[in-house]
């Protein structure tokens, strides 16, 4: 059975960011600003150098966060930790960090192991003497390695962050407010960049090959990592082919080891063959990712090897690696619980389209962006976006070729209106208005349906309503 609701909700473009929570949207503001005034060296191409929301805001600093700094046994001491909890310091790094002054949080870390967990201790002083606050519980392993902690403080609210920096794709910020003595989730922040396919480094037993195949070599590898698959006029696939010298370690024609990681490059075994066309230089083409190697030392799956062979002898030798380029938008992600209505969802969807700014200028695809993806869209929807990106040819453009969510390919949302028309146990629908430009003449309306899993409302579907309208179930499904 469902029921009618009454509330209209109303939101003005601009204002769309602004009615996140103020904090979330606040530091989203300001770590974006420090994303886009960040200058790398020139060598900035790894981890410890490269673009990241860490990295941006030690140059320029945003939203009181502090990543730490480390502390010596005397300091430790002053603080209420138990024995077992002081023992977790013993052979560790440890590191402490401060957000919001006297009132605010202390954090103790305990960093150990190969992957470099994080073990922290959080404590507040608001009460005058040190209290201890209990750290949201996270997945396992989630702050080893690519996961890490670290503090802010914002609008007078001090917040707890847990961080993830897969070094390549993956650059977030959960955050948590601190109030009334306990921290609960409110959003997640994340950086989106440019990502480049580069040939890193070359090995050739003529310079012209070098010369010739660079580029290529790129290609193929972006083309095989993203879509599992090589489709190229010069390229035919096929068997591997008798090799004179079956190392797997790639060829580095007497050069004692790579410039990039502190060991040989080797295929992992799943490696792709092609026969090349029409080059008496070569015959064959080896095409895979790069065997793992220690995680503390590069991030191993950003390469991927290609080598040219002819006659069963390699040739030349190509590393190619994905990397982040410049910095594009940032996305604000409210956390969603089951108390979430239908039209809170939507009108979370539209904040996050929006963009940090409010007015779209800077905004993401909430239908393409794999996170966004993930948080706002049921599973059938997600699996039916996915097969459509998978039958895509590479350079094509697919079968959803606008924006849904704001009805366009150049979004411009004036006047948002978002309303429940109706809700049941399980199926919601959602209306939205809005208009274009000058706001004039009938404005554009369409009708979320959503539907509840996972403890939440998800979307389902999306339907432009009047003559022309469009369903996007209706357009995944086109063959």
């Amino acid at each position: 059975m469902f029921r009618i609701a009454a509330v209209l909700i109303a939101l003005v473009a601009p204002q769309a960011a602004q009615a996140a929570a103020p904090l979330c949207g606040v530091a989203a503001g300001e770590i974006d600003g420090s994303l886009r005034a960040y200058s790398p060296r020139k060598e900035a191409r790894y981890p410890a150098q490269r673009i990241s929301i860490r990295n941006a805001v030690l140059q320029h600093p945003a939203a009181g966060l502090d990543f730490g700094a480390r502390i010596d046994v005397a300091e430790l001491a002053a603080f209420p930790l138990t024995k077992a909890d002081r023992a977790a310091f013993d052979n560790a790094l440890s590191y402490v960090y401060r957000a919001g002054g006297d009132k605010g949080l202390v954090m103790l870390d305990a960093v150990a192991g190969t992957a470099l967990c994080h073990n922290p201790f959080l404590f507040s002083r608001r009460s005058g003497a040190w209290t201890q606050v209990k750290i949201p519980e996270a997945e396992p392993f989630s702050l080893c390695a690519s996961g890490g902690v670290a503090l802010g403080s914002i609008v007078a609210q001090a917040f707890y962050a847990q961080t993830n920096d897969d070094f390549l794709e993956s650059d977030e910020l959960t955050i948590f407010p601190f109030a009334k003595d306990s921290l609960s989730e409110a959003c997640v922040i994340a950086a989106h960049y440019q990502i480049l396919f580069e040939t890193a480094e070359r090995f050739c037993q003529e310079p012209g090959l070098c010369q010739d195949y660079a580029e290529k070599a790129a290609s193929w590898a972006e083309r095989l990592r993203s879509f599992g698959s090589v489709e190229a006029p010069e390229l035919t696939p096929a068997k591997a082919p008798d090799l004179k010298d079956e190392r797997d370690e790639l060829p580095l024609f007497g050069a004692k080891e790579s410039a990039l990681v502190p060991q040989p490059f080797r295929f992992d075994g799943a490696e792709t063959w092609f026969a090349l066309k029409d080059d008496p230089r070569a015959d064959f083409l080896r095409l895979g990712p790069a065997h793992d190697g220690p995680r503390n030392m590069a991030n191993w799956d950003a390469f991927t090897l290609a080598a040219l062979y002819k006659g069963g002898q390699p040739v030349a030798s190509f590393v190619v690696e994905k990397r982040r380029g410049a910095f594009q938008d940032l996305g604000l992600y409210e956390s969603l619980g089951p108390q979430a209505t239908p039209s809170a969802v939507v009108a979370a969807i539209y904040r996050t389209a929006a963009g940090v700014g409010g007015d779209y200028s800077h905004s993401i695809s909430v239908i393409a962006d794999p996170r966004s993806r993930a948080h706002y869209l049921s599973e059938r929807l997600q699996r039916e976006l996915k097969e459509m990106d998978a039958r895509t040819p590479a350079g094509d453009a697919p079968d959803l070729d606008f924006d849904p969510v704001t009805g366009s390919q150049d979004p411009d949302v004036r006047g948002l209106r978002i309303a429940t028309e109706a809700e049941g146990a399980q199926v919601a629908s959602v209306r939205v208005e809005f208009h274009r430009g000058d706001a004039k003449g009938r404005p554009i309306v369409l009708l979320y349906t959503l539907t509840r899993e996972s403890g939440g409302w998800r979307v389902d579907d999306i339907a432009e309503q009047g003559k022309g309208g469009w369903r996007l179930s209706a357009i995944l499904k086109r063959r």
